[in-house]
């Protein structure tokens, strides 16, 4: 352990891993707030496996691979901080492209 690190690898089960120091994890609350646990329905672990599948698929796209209307699912993923949007283009006609965020590759 090398003094002034904030953070540190640890050996776990899956590998090596990069932590934050556990004396730092309250510093960090305090600006992130605390992880919540993310609770989903199937839908949206479907819907979130395609994405993460098919990063920056339109909802064109993951309705297609999915046979079933995403819209609803994919703007309670984006609130919840498991996908991030991506525009192209301005105005009406711009395309939505989707990506899974930090935070879903934290969760997994």
């Amino acid at each position: 352990h090398q003094a002034g690190h904030a953070m540190q690898i640890v050996n776990t089960d899956e590998g090596l891993t990069m932590q934050i120091r556990p004396e730092l994890i309250r510093l960090r609350n305090s600006f992130q707030g605390k992880m919540r646990e993310v609770r989903l329905n199937q839908s949206a672990i479907d819907c979130l496996a395609l994405v993460a599948y098919h990063p920056g698929a339109t909802r064109e796209k993951i309705d297609e691979l999915w046979n079933h209307p995403s819209g609803s699912v994919l703007n309670l993923l984006v609130r919840k901080d498991l996908l991030r949007v991506e525009r192209e283009g301005s105005g009406r006609g711009s395309i939505l492209h989707y990506f899974t965020t930090e935070r879903f590759l934290n969760l997994v």
